[in-house]
């Protein structure tokens, strides 16, 4: 984990890359719901 603020440019591609994490693992969430809620 850095410890840099999250300010600062250099953690712009990380952050980047932890929000297309949450937005595949929201789309994943949603779809197991749905299946969920077909039954």
């Amino acid at each position: 984990m850095s410890t840099a603020p999250k300010t600062r440019g250099s953690d712009g591609p990380i952050m980047g890359v932890r929000a297309g994490e949450d937005r595949d693992a929201r789309r994943r969430d949603a779809s197991i719901l749905r299946r969920f809620e077909e039954r």
